[in-house]
């Protein structure tokens, strides 16, 4: 079946190729092609194209629109996509995911940085806090909705999103951003752009700080065994801890400080070619740690220090069309090597064994090569095709089977391509296949088909059909970790065993995983700005997700896998495809222009879901637990943006957001709905050549508390006040 599968695919994206014939060129298309009234987007299918003709539904949030939203962080702009969960883990650490499914590392959708990736394959998924760009740095998102490996391969699995940053063209002079607020929080960014015979650069520099969540009203302790409410960590070694219960302020370190500097080069060669150069490091550290002696809530602090290289050369071919060469290099370095009280519980017991060394240490590389070629138009038929290659290569203490060095390849090979037809062009086809090579997981093919029919003039309607897969990350395919104590004598007298010398808590050390694969069909109606204002974007779906990977439970999985021979047998949690999940819904965008002054921007999501997934299994491999999943996606999500520019320089915003009960998987929790109105007023001015806008920012104004991710990550009201500067 594989191979009448993979004969079939390159039977299509074959034919891909044979569909341009003779034909005119097309225009060469600039920066200002995507900043006109009509919104045109490249995520979609690495074709220019109106939202329109695009073959997936897509959210644009223009340089304008992150201004209105009063966003301080990325990942707050997409709450105004349909259908996103955009939620804090602690500090500045937040995620983002389409359709849930989204837990402290959401590993299925792919985010681009001018066309590198930024989807790590340590743990998948982005760390959003350590990204070398901040706000100041962008001139649009593209949100594309659904899946789109076909363009962009394994990991597009349930949605794009697509950043794309400011020309250096763009951004002239000086620039400072500064900004103070809730529990803490102070940021400074300078900017500075000009330009040196044909090349323009910008170079950024930026520090976050903040002290994080609040303190915390906690309703569980341990005490020893003479009565007296204390900490584990100062009970003697092996000393019996008694449950008991009282409520008291749970005191966290849950600051974070990032350190960014970002530089970019845009470099104009002779007859319409480019070079683009990119460089960027963040550094930052983050604060997890409650202090209430709760051996459950004890987490690591976390070090990261992030780096990339990106160079891409674009040019006009003579025999038309457009060739791009692009090559980038990303790299991680995680620590979170830590020392912690371990609480052991047997029994209903819970002993304190002691101090012991747990968490990891790794550093991830990915070196990325594409080229891109854009065919010129012949016989109406559009085209682009592409090949690239890529190595990711693990180097880690403490997270992979036997701490050895991993290296993964990959080879793909793409194309898209789309044509007019009818009497009055009214049909657009669409079709994309993207053929890749996953070292260690083999062939694999990802198609997607969509046809566009314009009703008149403003009104599309579509429907499209598309398959998708997402490969493991190092860690679900290879991982493993243990605590280690650091007394490991076996003559310390415990009750009721000897502390660990070598103490496994997950492993997938003889284990095969296969690739999740999610299938979708989509019908959509795309309304377009018209003499009224008003646009519409309708996305009807049906998603299926197979081979659903999660951490199981196998019990007495570890038998003889501890150094320490005294050590018994013991429960073990090791990734497996473990599930899956049926989604099908409706998710409703609308923009709405009021008045020249006045913006009205609303999105909706209303989806209902059925999963399961295996939590447990017993020792010789049987499921004892299963458990169903279909509160990992929100029935409703909604948010609403409106926007008014009052006269004098004065402006303002309100934004409402709603999230229905979603249940964070993995270290997250089952969170109530919530409702958060986010307030935004600024006053622009001109200072003697200088150009200074003021923002008072609040998020959360009804001051109704909620909680993020977790049930202890309490979401108060937030203040803050921005100051921006620009001058030559």
């Amino acid at each position: 079946m594989h191979l009448v599968r993979h004969k079939l695919s390159a039977a299509f994206f074959l034919a891909l190729g044979s569909l341009t014939q003779a034909g005119e060129a097309d225009p060469v298309i600039t920066e200002d092609y995507f900043l006109g009234e009509i919104p045109v987007v490249l995520s979609a299918s690495r074709l220019a194209q109106p939202v329109s003709e695009s073959p997936a539904a897509m959210t644009v949030i223009d340089r304008a629109t992150i201004e209105a939203s009063g966003a301080i962080n990325i990942p707050d702009v997409l709450r105004l996509a349909p259908g996103f969960q955009v939620s804090h883990i602690s500090g500045q650490n937040l995620t983002a995911q389409y359709h849930g499914f989204a837990d402290q590392n959401p590993k299925r959708m792919q985010v681009l940085i001018d066309g590198r990736s930024v989807y790590h394959s340590a743990f998948g998924g982005v760390h959003w806090d350590s990204l070398p760009i901040t706000l100041n740095d962008i001139e649009r998102i593209e949100v594309l909705r659904g899946s789109n490996a076909a363009a962009y391969g394994s990991n597009a699995f349930m949605g794009v999103v697509n950043i794309v940053t400011r020309k250096a063209s763009r951004d002239r002079g000086h620039e400072l951003t500064a900004l103070t607020g809730y529990q803490g929080t102070r940021s400074l960014e300078w900017r500075f752009g000009d330009r040196i015979g044909d090349l323009d650069y910008r170079l950024s520099l930026g520090a976050f700080e903040t002290d994080g969540f609040p303190d915390y009203d906690w309703t569980h302790t341990y005490w020893d065994s003479t009565g007296g409410p204390v900490a584990p960590e100062t009970v003697l070694t092996g000393t019996p801890l008694l449950a008991e219960t009282q409520r008291y302020s749970l005191a966290r370190e849950d600051s974070q400080s990032i350190g960014r500097i970002n530089w970019r080069g845009d470099h104009q060669l002779e007859n319409g070619n480019s070079l683009l150069f990119e460089l960027g490091y963040t550094r930052n550290d983050r604060d997890n740690t409650l202090h209430n002696g709760n051996f459950d809530l004890l987490r690591p602090d976390q070090n990261l220090r992030t780096s990339h290289q990106l160079a891409k050369w674009s040019g006009q071919l003579a025999s038309g069309g457009e060739l791009s060469v692009q090559l980038y290099h990303n790299r991680l370095d995680f620590d979170s090597r830590h020392i912690d009280t371990w609480i052991e519980r047997d029994s209903g017991i819970l002993i304190n064994v002691g101090p012991t060394l747990g968490g990891h240490k790794l550093i991830n590389d990915r070196y990325d090569l594409e080229v891109q070629h854009n065919l010129p138009t012949r016989g109406g038929w559009r085209t682009v095709w592409g090949a690239g290659a890529r190595i990711e290569q693990l180097d880690s203490e403490n997270f992979v089977v036997d701490d050895r060095d991993i290296e993964r390849r990959q080879l793909r090979l793409f194309g898209n391509t789309e044509k007019h037809f009818g009497e009055r062009d009214q049909w657009v086809l669409n079709a994309g296949l993207m053929l890749e090579h996953q070292q260690d997981q083999g062939n694999f093919a990802s198609p997607r088909v969509a046809v566009n029919y314009h009703v008149d003039e403003l009104n599309t309607l579509r429907i499209a059909a598309a398959r998708a897969y997402r490969m493991p990350s190092f860690y679900e395919q290879f991982g493993e970790t243990a605590r280690f104590a650091l007394d490991p004598s076996p003559l310390k007298p415990l009750v009721p065993s000897p502390t660990p010398s070598h103490y496994v808590l997950y492993s997938n050390r003889g284990f095969d995983i296969e690739p999740e694969e999610i299938r979708s069909i989509e019908f959509g109606l795309h309304r377009a700005t018209g003499i009224e204002g008003l646009s519409l974007d309708i996305r009807i779906f049906r998603e299926e997700l197979r081979n659903y990977i999660d951490a199981v439970l196998h019990d007495d999985g570890c038998n003889g896998c501890d150094t320490n021979p005294l050590r018994p047998k013991h429960d073990i949690w090791v990734h497996e495809n473990a599930g899956w999940m049926d989604m099908h819904g409706v998710d409703l965008q609308t923009n709405i222009r009021v008045s020249d002054r006045t913006d009205f921007i609303g999105s909706a999501s209303m989806v209902r879901a059925d999963g399961r997934r295996i939590r447990k299994r017993d020792s010789s491999g049987l499921v004892t637990d299963d458990q169903p999943i279909d509160d990992f996606v929100p029935k409703v999500t909604f948010s609403a943006l409106w926007s008014h520019r009052f006269d004098h320089g004065w402006s303002g915003s309100i934004g409402l957001y709603r999230m229905g009960l979603m249940n964070w998987p993995n270290e997250g929790d089952r969170l109530e709905p919530y409702d958060r109105v986010d307030v935004r007023l600024a006053k622009s001015m001109r200072l003697e050549g200088s150009d200074l806008q003021l923002e008072l920012i609040a998020q959360n104004l009804l001051d109704d508390d909620y909680t993020e991710f977790r049930g202890d990550n309490a979401f108060e009201r937030r203040v803050y006040l921005r100051a921006k500067l620009e001058f030559d």
